[in-house]
């Protein structure tokens, strides 16, 4: 019954952790990362995945990038005849559980964007990576490029922080600009009922059975606007690294978020931007397939919820 022979070979990655290989665009103990590595090759791991963190390349001044760190991480991959999968990480890291060092977005970030485009931003980002490591992507050294598209690289909105003091299995809060109104004034707001970042969704008028999210013209209203505003970001950014990345195949991480699903309104995935019962995650699919033909990445899914009315005893990777 174990016997796998014939079957296709599954090449296996492994995630470098954060700070054990470099701060401030410098590598930690080279020595040391290059016996991880050794070893990792010696039990006949394919390749290892790694962050190329904005917040650390860029961090100064906008187009002022600083990619040292990173050419001799992959100088030693390289040599040790490895394969990289790189992670375009554009989202701020910290702050959840087992995170030991703290990488802000760049301090210009928010005045540059008045008059830059996050677009270009994006554009320009990967754009001085292809440049700088045109040979390892000419070579397929790098094998793969991870898009980041939100919180923890994942194609979803913050709706559940850990820094605003978000507990599991709390439902989280929606993340919300301004939406439109279809002629009517007050659509352009979040709904006021939709409880807060450790609710549950009985507690709330909106979530609840019979509740708004789909029992009002304006919470069906809301919720469909809101997923289309994630989808298109996520278009709009992955049409942006295909440009930038021609040659090489891309990849986009999507959550799993998979408390309150013993509920009909399946509260935590909306207010993430999943909108369910409009076969969501299908149209997620389709997009990214429209995306020249982009993976699609599912983390944690063997994570269940048989625990999730006991807080003490689940941990969440996010």
């Amino acid at each position: 019954e174990r016997d796998f022979t014939g079957t296709p070979y599954v090449l296996v990655y492994v995630i470098l952790p954060v700070s054990r290989y470099y701060q401030f665009c410098e590598l930690v103990d080279p020595d040391e990362l290059i016996n991880q590595l050794r070893m990792l090759k010696s039990i006949n791991v394919d390749g290892v995945v790694v962050d190329c963190w904005w917040g650390i390349v860029e961090a100064h001044a906008p187009n002022q990038y600083n990619w040292n760190g990173y050419k001799k991480l992959f100088q030693i991959v390289q040599h040790l005849n490895l394969m990289l999968h790189v992670i375009m990480s554009f989202h701020e890291y910290g702050g959840n559980r087992g995170d030991d060092i703290h990488i802000p977005l760049p301090p210009w970030v928010i005045a540059s964007l008045i008059g830059r485009q996050d677009g270009t931003v994006y554009y320009d980002y990967m754009r001085s990576f292809c440049v700088e490591f045109a040979e390892f992507l000419e070579s397929g050294l790098i094998s793969e490029i991870k898009i980041g598209l939100g919180p923890c690289g994942e194609l979803r909105y913050p709706s559940y922080p850990a820094k605003h003091d978000w507990k599991y299995p709390g439902i989280g809060e929606f993340q919300f600009g301004e939406g439109g109104r279809r002629g009517n004034s007050s659509w352009g707001r979040v709904p006021e009922n939709a409880g807060s970042y450790n609710s549950r969704p009985h507690e709330t008028g909106f979530f609840c059975d019979k509740g708004d999210y789909k029992h009002s013209d304006y919470g069906v209203f809301f919720l469909e606007w809101y997923f289309e505003y994630l989808i298109d970001h996520a278009r709009r950014v992955l049409k942006i690294a295909n440009t930038a990345f021609i040659h090489t195949p891309l990849d986009a991480k999507l959550p799993c978020v998979h408390w309150s699903r013993d509920t009909d309104s399946l509260a935590a995935e909306l207010i993430a931007g999943y909108h369910i019962k409009h076969s969501g995650y299908t149209r997620i699919g389709s997009m990214l397939r429209e995306s020249h033909e982009t993976a699609l990445n599912i983390q944690c899914a063997e994570l269940q919820t048989l625990d999730q009315y006991d807080n003490s005893s689940k941990e969440v990777a996010m």
